[in-house]
């Protein structure tokens, strides 16, 4: 019997996401078997369809989401590597792009189980990923932040602004100050239900993040950034050779309200710490 399989768990909670939800859509699509690893905070998330047996013992094809120098490929390359193995397909690392996702999102929704998130929030909440993200020089900086708010808050004066973050006594947050804003201290799923709940978000580029402001029914508006030489850049870049490639796709443009150029500390390592208030 042929099948899909997620394989072992790839990175954190938002990339553990695409796994199954890639997995999920790609075994119902072939009519085949499909099983996942449990992914923490999210019980729904299970194997939905008949278990695959004695996959150990079946040949196995992990899945290449990106072909040569690094391009996505079309979905329907994918399937049809799936389709014609006949054994286990596995879904390993890599399908960050949202032309895999996108028909599906009202499906997603309920498998997240953001549909019953609860009523919205009327607050402007910033999701600030620090932490891992420091060191891998991820995080955005606090001017990305300011620069919305400085902007968007003059037309919602009585709006609260909030913060949620997995580091709620980090300095850089004394940057919120000038709009009164309230950290807020969070576990991983409260943070995410938070996320699903709030009418207006400005987002980090983090896939846990992505994933309840997506699929939210409570969203009036988004900021999506997109810096120029980051993970979640224009999704395209070139080597000095000139050969294409294709990182983290996520921007759906019915969403997200892009941020071109936005900086992470990558740039401008001095905000991490630096008064940028002025």
């Amino acid at each position: 019997m042929s099948g899909i399989y997620t394989g072992k768990p790839s990175g954190r909670t938002g990339n553990q996401i695409f796994q199954f939800c890639v997995g999920h859509i790609l075994a119902s699509g072939l009519g085949v078997g499909f099983e996942s690893f449990p992914i923490k905070g999210h019980p729904g998330l299970v194997s939905s369809q008949p278990g695959i047996p004695d996959r150990e013992r079946l040949n196995r094809l992990k899945l290449k989401f990106r072909g040569h120098g690094g391009k996505f490929r079309p979905w329907a390359d994918v399937m049809k590597s799936a389709k014609e193995h006949k054994g286990v397909s596995v879904i390993g690392a890599g399908p960050q792009n949202i032309q895999y996702i996108k028909p599906y999102r009202d499906h997603i929704r309920k498998w997240l189980g953001y549909d019953k998130a609860g009523e919205s929030i009327k607050e402007i909440l910033c999701h600030v990923r620090l932490t891992d993200y420091v060191n891998l020089k991820w995080a955005m900086t606090p001017e990305y932040y300011l620069l919305i708010l400085r902007r968007f808050k003059k037309g919602l004066p009585n709006v609260p602004v909030r913060i949620v973050t997995d580091e709620p006594n980090h300095p850089m947050l004394s940057v919120f100050d000038e709009f009164d804003g309230e950290v807020l201290d969070l576990n991983p799923e409260e943070t995410l239900n938070r996320l699903a709940r709030s009418i207006w978000v400005i987002m980090p580029q983090s896939t846990f993040s992505f994933w309840p402001v997506w699929t939210s029914k409570n969203l009036a508006q988004a900021w999506m950034p997109l810096p120029n030489n980051s993970v979640w850049s224009p999704h395209v870049r070139y080597d000095k050779y000139g050969t294409r490639f294709d990182f983290v796709d996520l921007y759906d443009p019915d969403v997200f309200t892009p941020v071109y150029g936005a900086e992470t500390i990558k740039e401008r390592p001095e905000q991490l710490w630096g008064d940028v208030r002025k």
